[in-house]
């Protein structure tokens, strides 16, 4: 069964024992001052006070699986107990009647109207016991004020405390569910750590991310040794004193003081290939900066990062070919249009005229087209390919 606040304020044990442990000293001053003559019902009175008091320390050491709406007895015997007890004592100790008030307040807090009625009910007969007991009536109008008055107090008493156990449980319960939503919150947190923590040792990429200030946040063993490599420090200005160069290798990239909180605030996505540290000893990165946003609020950065020195050398190493084979090429070609341009100015055949064109066309267009298609892919890679930040934010020194 699980535990409420309606349950929590049931399980008084400590207000029980306070119950006891003032009605042995009212017991004790009722045997000095009067001697007690009740001694048997006083006597069971007590012994129904400690077994209270048993009964709620053994339900709050067990916890509520056992329920404990039955707990308003207990109160409720408390309360004819601690009647029981004053009602023989002279005027002097009569203020002990007073005890009442803990087990009503502890009913009121926490049990049902029902409960509450009668606890009220025999709260109020206290002040009859007494004279009940000593067979001492009041004699003129004025003193049947107490009789009068007891109720009417206990009620209002009793309401007051019902209506702030009430808000107690309803804040508790506000309180309650606003934990748990956090909890909820912070265990979904938790997860989303732990799988961009796998995610980041699990991947060949680099990553870094940036809260919306431009702080770092996370940065995965990848992204720490290219950091490493180039000298890139994300806490300085400008990324530090870096070795960062452009596709020739040689011109370096530079970065403003605030690139990343610029990148956050303009809403602005960076792509390049770009080669890291020092020249004879560079590796090539194709890394994408972008902002990172959740309901359409940007809540920081990233950095993600990839390693394609191989592929860029492979790419070099291709146009390299690509241009050799293609000025080989275009020096035959050209020779080969001059001797087909002279052999049309010349009288020749009409049949051969016509494959003399032929040719010449054809050798045209391989000249003029054959080659440089292939040379600017290679040029788009190791450019810009998304919107680029201003001068003013990422520029190039050469």
């Amino acid at each position: 069964m699980a535990s409420t606040q309606a349950d929590t304020l049931r399980v008084q044990p400590w207000a029980q024992l306070a119950i006891l442990l003032i009605s042995a000293v009212t017991l004790i001053g009722g045997i000095v001052v009067d001697g007690f003559p009740l001694l048997a019902p006083v006597s069971i009175s007590f012994t129904v006070l400690i077994a209270g008091t048993i009964a709620v320390f053994w339900v709050d050491r067990r916890g509520t699986v056992i329920g404990t709406r039955w707990l308003a007895v207990i109160p409720l015997l408390d309360i004819v107990a601690t009647a029981v007890i004053a009602a023989p004592l002279s005027h002097d100790l009569q203020l002990a009647s007073a005890l009442v008030i803990l087990p009503l307040s502890w009913l009121a807090l926490a049990f049902d109207p029902i409960s509450i009625v009668i606890g009220v009910i025999l709260s109020a007969s206290v002040p009859a016991s007494h004279a009940v007991v000593t067979d001492d009536w009041p004699q003129a109008p004025v003193d049947w004020v107490p009789f009068v008055l007891a109720p009417v107090m206990m009620s209002v008493f009793a309401a007051s405390a019902h209506i702030v156990g009430r808000t107690l449980r309803e804040n508790q319960r506000a309180t309650d569910l606003t934990m748990a939503r956090l909890e909820e919150e912070s265990r979904a947190r938790a997860a989303d750590v732990a799988t961009m923590t796998a995610i980041e040792k699990g991947t060949e990429d680099a990553v870094v991310v940036f809260d919306r200030a431009g702080e770092l946040l996370r940065i995965n063993a990848k992204a720490k040794r290219l950091a490493r490599h180039a000298k890139i420090d994300f806490r300085l200005p400008g990324l530090g004193d870096h070795r960062v160069f452009a596709a020739d290798h040689l011109s370096p990239v530079t970065f403003p003081d605030r690139a990343v909180p610029t990148l956050i605030e303009q809403m602005l996505t960076i792509e390049h290939v770009a080669w890291l540290g020092t020249p004879g000893n560079q590796v090539a990165v194709h890394y994408r900066m972008f902002p990172i946003s959740t309901d359409g609020e940007v809540v920081g950065a990233a950095i993600i990062a990839h390693d394609v020195t191989e592929l860029v050398e492979a790419i070099e190493v291709r146009d390299r070919f690509l241009d050799s084979v293609g000025h080989e090429l275009r020096t035959p070609l050209t020779v080969l249009l001059g001797e087909t341009d002279l052999a049309l100015m010349s009288d020749v055949p009409e049949s051969v005229a016509q494959r003399l064109t032929a040719i010449d066309e054809a050798a045209s267009r391989s000249r003029c087209c054959g080659m440089p298609p292939m040379s600017r892919s290679s040029r788009e890679l190791l450019s810009p390919t998304t919107v680029p930040l201003p001068t003013s934010a990422v520029s190039r020194c050469g």
